[in-house]
């Protein structure tokens, strides 16, 4: 006789047999599954960027067109082909695809705040990535040497650079962390999904000068699209941030650090008008779940080095490869 009651879950115990799973133990199963899926994907994107890149800086070579203008195409074609097969992978096989985007019309936060916070914020990592790397090579025989945007030669190398540098890399990444990747993992807790975002968005850095403005950026981009509901408020901050210091790279030493100074007072006054007319704006929001944040942050930092050990080993014994005849 057939029953209509669900089954749980089992789990083997030794010396007791199987005995059904806990809420924590299935709550713990299915977030590993969700971190696996998270940086798999992530992993797609730097495998397809890495392998692809050097094809196309060829094929733009062949274009007759000049350098910068065929790296500017081989980075825009790039993006595409990096991002778009990942964010499908995370689209369709997390599950509950409908809505995890959030594009709803943006509440609970306005676009002037976000804008000012998330300008504040860049300039503040990127004076303390300027005095690191100032550091570094003062005292130290390390010198790390900063990549600035080639200036444009006419318009068409003009819109070549702001659609690789700026518009595409903001939407295919805000689409990806901050709508798939958060969207994936927000049921099990606001402060994980944010951290996981921001740390893969920083990992994914394409220069090693950006990695903690990136992981800034990513920690207050994870906030906007939390308090407003919507990936178009990340979306049109990370826009203009990689507008405002692609502009910013092209000025004299003087105009820079007075641009930066202004970023860093609009950043504070954004932010204490903001947490005047929103004392909670900041808080956090998790809800009760069965496991704490502490065992979540634990179990993604075991997943992401379990990962980062697996690539090691394949690239070490790629190298040990030799094909015979």
């Amino acid at each position: 006789m057939e029953s209509n009651e669900k089954q749980q879950p089992v789990t083997y115990v030794d010396g007791l047999g199987y005995l059904p799973a806990t809420p924590k133990l299935t709550e713990r199963r299915s977030l590993t599954l969700r971190y696996h899926l998270v940086i798999l994907s992530t992993m797609l994107v730097m495998g397809l960027w890495l392998v692809l890149f050097s094809p196309f800086q060829i094929l733009a070579a062949r274009m007759d067109l000049s350098q910068p203008d065929g790296q500017m195409l081989a980075r825009i074609l790039t993006l595409l082909c990096s991002y778009l097969p990942a964010c499908l992978v995370l689209w369709l096989c997390g599950g509950r695809s409908k809505g995890v985007l959030g594009l709803k019309k943006a509440i609970g936060i306005r676009y002037g705040y976000s804008l000012g916070i998330g300008l504040g914020i860049s300039a503040v990592a990127k004076l303390l990535t300027d005095l690191g790397l100032w550091m570094m090579s003062s005292f130290t025989p390390l010198y790390y040497e900063q990549e600035a945007a080639p200036l444009p030669e006419n318009f068409g190398s003009l819109m070549l650079e702001l659609i690789a540098l700026v518009l595409l890399p903001s939407v295919l990444e805000e689409f990806f962390f901050r709508g798939l990747v958060i969207g994936r993992l927000k049921e099990y807790g606001e402060l994980v999904a944010v951290l996981v975002s921001a740390v893969l968005y920083a990992v994914l850095s394409p220069r090693l000068d950006l990695v903690v403005c990136r992981l800034f950026l990513g920690l207050a981009l994870g906030l906007f699209r939390l308090r407003s509901f919507s990936v178009l408020v990340p979306t049109l901050v990370s826009i203009a941030v990689n507008l405002v210091w692609l502009f910013l790279a092209w000025l004299s030493l003087p105009w820079y650090l007075f641009s930066v100074l202004l970023l860093l007072l609009l950043g504070m006054g954004s932010v204490a008008l903001w947490s005047m007319r929103h004392t909670r704006a900041f808080q956090n929001r998790d809800r009760d779940t069965n496991l704490t944040n502490r065992a979540k942050i634990n179990l993604l930092v075991t997943n992401f080095f379990f990962w980062i050990l697996v690539v090691i080993g394949m690239l070490c014994l790629i190298t040990q490869i030799q094909i015979i005849g």
